[in-house]
């Protein structure tokens, strides 16, 4: 299709308003679970969560919402822990030979993404929160969702030792509203 010199000024000023509209939303402390009544409904958080990530979906994001919420986690820096043994996010997911989002990109791109909230593994008393696997790219990713708890139990290592016998690339994540 192609535009004359006057209907291609007209949409250009109509995508610089939309942008300017969304630079401003995005900076407001706005929840949408806030909104919906559900801010410490930690079960719907995960389905929302786990609804975003399935790239097969009609939420018409694709394989994008999975995509950057992945290279996020190489961009996080946990505060105060400089000094400690903790690892940081890329320590950890580089013993795992996952050094940047493009060593991620088979996962992303797999065609037999599965994404399941609320999942037994193996032997767990508990259930994950949310569970997405590709056989085909031989990857796992767990989170752990917490909304207003704090970590108990050792969640997040007891889902890892229960998950080891699915062998592959496995990455564990503890996430937080912060």
């Amino acid at each position: 299709m192609e535009y004359n010199e006057k209907e291609l000024i007209d949409k250009l000023t109509a995508l610089e308003k939309d942008l300017t509209l969304i630079e401003k939303t995005k900076n407001t402390s706005m929840n949408i679970f806030d909104a919906v009544g559900m801010a410490t409904q930690e079960i719907r958080h995960s389905a929302f969560l786990a609804f975003l990530l399935n790239p097969n979906k009609n939420h018409g994001l694709g394989k994008s919402f999975l995509s950057e919420f992945l290279a996020k986690l190489f961009k996080i820096k946990i505060e105060g822990i400089e000094n400690t043994e903790v690892k940081n996010n890329a320590e950890i997911l580089a013993e795992q030979e996952i050094k940047s989002p493009e060593d991620l990109k088979n996962f992303v791109d797999a065609d037999d993404i599965t994404v399941s909230t609320e999942r037994e593994v193996n032997s767990l008393d508990g259930r994950t929160d949310i569970f997405i696997r590709s056989e085909k790219a031989n990857t796992l990713v767990v989170i752990e969702n917490k909304i207003f708890t704090s970590t108990h139990d050792d969640q997040l290592s007891k889902y890892e030792k229960d998950t080891e016998k699915i062998g592959g690339k496995r990455i564990y994540i503890y996430l937080t509203p912060n």
